[in-house]
């Protein structure tokens, strides 16, 4: 298991009033490894955490573009954003 900042340390520029490193801002997300260690389903080994992820990292910059500076749209959007991530929702870009 890894620490996945949802809101990625990138993007803090963007938004310096929100802390990317504050613990509602982190999830702990599985590496492949970790994925065949708690026998998960291999469909969802595209989410495993390792290496990179720079197709989510632009999908969260062009997110925090469209709703600014608005604290309960960001906190909505992490919210939203660790939902998806934990169900394995199809269509997210990660890699």
């Amino acid at each position: 298991m890894v620490t996945h900042h949802i809101i990625p340390r990138s993007l803090q520029k963007m938004i310096p009033d929100y802390d990317v490193d504050a613990t509602y801002n982190l999830m702990l997300m599985p590496t492949k490894k970790g994925m065949v260690d708690l026998n998960l389903p291999t469909e969802r080994f595209h989410y495993a955490h390792e290496g990179g992820h720079s197709a989510y990292n632009h999908m969260m910059q062009d997110l925090l573009v469209l709703i600014g500076l608005h604290t309960p749209l960001i906190f909505g959007l992490v919210f939203i954003t660790r939902f998806i991530l934990r169900k394995g929702v199809a269509g997210m870009p990660w890699k």
